[in-house]
């Protein structure tokens, strides 16, 4: 039979409709009164039969009536085959790699494009993924994160003929097969900086303080995080205020626990508005703003939808279009155009970077300090304002 790499046909629809079942078996998943988890067979069978077709790895994938049985349909090819390498936080992480992967299920909705993702527990992880994309035959492996550097590097240098794209590196020489994409989140990070002091001067006049959580000591956590103190230092100056800062490293993007404690311990501190910027690690920072009354703001995506127990905590996101940037890299792609060795740029210029809808605070927050972040993002895009970073 044709091989796929050193993959049988046998194995690769297997792993697609496994992927296929337990995707269906988590969205349909529900707790009862004491924590466990249901799943009913026809809430299962919904869940199937609303996707009706499955990019998988093998070809489009597509359901009988019932949504009970998945049946693999390898007559219609894909233009182009895909892989995502997530980081730790995971697919599901609220955040940079559910933005990405969000994109990559959005270009193989619409370009005939067959997509995977792989999860990763822990860095040892990610060179073993991407070499699992290299044997099943991907044309185009993308890799989210920092933390990927040193695994996407080796892996592309020993497939000189496989393209590669890579999130928030940029590698110096470039390397001919890998694609950069980097964010310039200090711009959109900037203006919730200025939004964080505005909003605790006006909540707590007398002590106004805000403050950040950041996953990791790293050049792109950090980017957000010298952007929000220089928004930070633009409001004092400009109000001749003092709104004070805090913030924390927690050496962790997947433990939610610790960005609880961390988050209670800032608010102690007297941080009124935090910013979390640690991925799942973060979220919990945003509950303990949430439980304490306090306020936050999200990071990558608009956390307003993917967190909504903490809705009511959340002013704003600062996003990082994640999604689009790996749209446009597939789109390129399967329009016969790869850009190895260079690097994309998402700005406020291009809405690569930005700062999500208020919300619930869209009417809460006064109309004077909207036209000032309107003034300023241009200012920032015009260069007249420079973020620190």
């Amino acid at each position: 039979s044709e091989e796929r790499g050193d993959v049988s046909p046998l194995v690769a629809y297997t792993y697609d409709a496994t992927r296929i079942l337990l995707e269906g078996i988590g969205r349909a998943a529900r707790e009862d009164d004491q924590g466990n988890l249901i799943i009913g067979r026809q809430a299962l069978a919904e869940t199937v039969r609303s996707t009706p077709r499955y990019p998988g790895v093998t070809g489009m994938i597509s359901f009988d009536e019932r949504g009970d049985r998945v049946l693999i349909d390898a007559a219609e090819e894909c233009g182009l085959r895909v892989g995502l390498v997530a980081g730790v936080g995971g697919i599901d992480d609220a955040g940079f790699n559910q933005g990405a992967w969000q994109g990559l299920q959005r270009a193989g909705a619409d370009l005939n494009v067959c997509v995977d993702f792989l999860a990763s527990r822990e860095p040892a992880d990610y060179e073993e993924n991407i070499a699992f994309f290299v044997q099943m035959g991907m044309d185009l492996v993308i890799t989210v994160g920092f933390e990927q550097t040193e695994a996407t590097a080796l892996m592309a240098q020993r497939n000189p003929d496989l393209n590669f794209a890579i999130l928030d590196v940029i590698f110096d020489p470039p390397i001919p097969n890998v694609q950069n994409v980097i964010f310039d989140v200090d711009e959109a990070a900037f203006l919730a900086g200025y939004l964080a002091a505005a909003w605790a001067d006006l909540q707590d006049p007398d002590d106004p303080g805000i403050g950040y959580l950041a996953g990791m000591d790293i050049p792109p956590v950090m980017q957000f995080v010298v952007g929000y103190a220089a928004g930070l230092d633009y409001y004092n100056e400009q109000k001749n205020a003092n709104v004070q800062i805090q913030g924390d490293v927690a050496d962790t993007f997947t433990e939610p626990g610790v960005g609880l404690e961390m988050g209670n311990m800032l608010i102690d501190q007297g941080v009124d508005v935090l910013f979390a910027v640690a991925g799942p690690t973060g979220n919990g920072a945003l509950a303990a703003a949430r439980e304490r009354g306090k306020w936050g703001i999200g990071v990558d995506l608009d956390q307003y939808v993917t967190l909504p127990r903490e809705r009511g905590a959340l002013i704003t996101s600062v996003l990082k279009r994640a999604d689009n940037a790996v749209y446009a890299a597939v789109e390129a792609a399967v329009g016969g155009v790869f850009n190895g060795g260079e690097t994309s740029v998402g700005t406020l210029a291009n809405d690569g970077v930005g700062l999500a809808p208020f919300h619930d605070y869209e009417n809460l927050i006064p109309g004077y300090l909207k036209e000032e972040l309107a003034v300023i993002r241009q200012l920032i895009i015009d260069g007249a304002i420079a973020t620190g970073w």
